[in-house]
Parts: C-alpha cells; sequence; structure tokens
C-alpha cells in the first residue's frame, strides 16, 4: 500500500513539473495499479505454493500404507508450526526436539477415532522426523 502510495504522488508531481497529458497520467496510474495488483497475487500465490509445497512433501514421504488411509488428497491437509516435543510425539530424530517444526495434519478414512495422523516435518530441509501423537 505503501509503494501504491509513493508511485500515486511520484506520479502526481511529476505531472504537475513536466505539464504531462491527462491522458499520460491515466496511464500511468493504471500501470502503477495494475502493478500493485500483480504484487499481491505474487504474495498470495508465493504463502499458498508453499504451504501446497510442505503438504505434498510429506506425503511423499509417507509409506504406502499410510498413503492408503488419508481421506482425501495431500492438498487438504493443514500446517501449523510446533515445537517438536518427546512427551507429544514420536521423533525419529531426536535433535528436533524443543525445536520448531511443521505439523501436517492429514484426515484419515477410518470409523475410529483418532480420525486424523499428524507428521512432523524439519522447517530447514522438509524431511520427515517424526509423527504427533493424539490425546
Amino acid at each position: 500500500m505503501k509503494k501504491r502510495t509513493l508511485y500515486l504522488t511520484t506520479g502526481l508531481l511529476l505531472v504537475s513539473i513536466l505539464g504531462v497529458s491527462t491522458n499520460v497520467v491515466s496511464n500511468h496510474l493504471k500501470a502503477v495499479e495494475a502493478a500493485d495488483n500483480l504484487n499481491n497475487i505474487v504474495d498470495a500465490n508465493e504463502s499458498t505454493e508453499l504451504e501446497k509445497d510442505i503438504r505434498e512433501v510429506a506425503f511423499n514421504q509417507l509409506s504406502d500404507e499410510q498413503k492408503s488411509l488419508i481421506k482425501g488428497t495431500w492438498e487438504e491437509a493443514k500446517t501449523e508450526t510446533i515445537i517438536a516435543q518427546p512427551e507429544t510425539a514420536i521423533l525419529y530424530d531426536e535433535s528436533y526436539a524443543g525445536k520448531e517444526v511443521i505439523a501436517v495434519e492429514f484426515n484419515l478414512n477410518v470409523a475410529h477415532k483418532p480420525n486424523n495422523m499428524i507428521v512432523l516435518v524439519s522447517q530447514e530441509n522438509s524431511k520427515l522426523i517424526g509423527l504427533g501423537l493424539i490425546d
């Protein structure tokens, strides 16, 4: 938003100094607005793609048996950043204890509770580092 205001102010200042026609000003303002909209779209897509990527990466590291239990697709999984604790997770790599990791929660196609699986993934290298325990 600040960039947009800066661009608009700069554009208007140039118009008053150079005496540019209103048609050119209109085109400049449209270009600034289009660039601002494009930046917003790119920012939103980057966030969405990152989340999708970690969910897909986590899914692809599961065994075929685990994958067969998942209801729907990996795209429906939820993510959350948590602190890995041995008391609340089975850590394949104990060096992650007390560190921030990404928890990817998949819904399972089972009739009993719990009906979800929490997969823990390293933030640094997206490696599967454990499974979250469910209360």
